[in-house]
């Protein structure tokens, strides 16, 4: 049976130059793990887009087997809803691979408490990288 990958972009700043880098990666990965050309989804602006319901629709339709985003954030920022994706996810065995190394399931389950430790390693992540620049523009922390 043939793989069928799916690239989900989001950028909550409406920068289609974000989006275009975090799809790059993403293919890297892809590129990198053997897989084939993959259907793009992408969303400029708050979780949950257009784009992230037609991936939904794939996935429950059977279309997509695994899905490449550059960290988990780009799905949802709340716990709740980041949950109620990955157990779409599973439900289908579409497997979710995230370029920062999040995370790599497969269908078993990833209980709350955990979505809540990644996706805190991730904010934290984010928040030294916007002190940084900060920091090289010579504004207040």
């Amino acid at each position: 049976m043939a793989l069928h990958p799916a690239i989900y972009t989001r950028t909550a700043a409406g920068s289609a130059d974000v989006c275009a880098r975090q799809e790059e990666v993403c293919r890297d990965l892809i590129r990198q793990l053997g897989w084939p050309s993959p259907a793009v989804y992408t969303d400029t602006g708050h979780p949950g887009g257009s784009s992230y319901q037609r991936l939904i629709a794939d996935i429950t339709a059977g279309h997509i087997d695994a899905v490449v985003t550059f960290d988990l954030a780009r799905f949802h920022r709340d716990h709740a809803a980041l949950e109620a994706f990955l157990s779409t996810a599973r439900a289908h065995e579409v497997t979710v691979h995230t370029v920062t190394g999040d995370i790599e399931s497969n269908v078993s389950p990833q209980p709350l408490a955990s979505i809540r430790q990644v996706s805190g390693s991730v904010t934290k992540r984010r928040q030294v990288k916007a002190a940084r620049r900060r920091a090289l523009r010579g504004q207040p922390e």
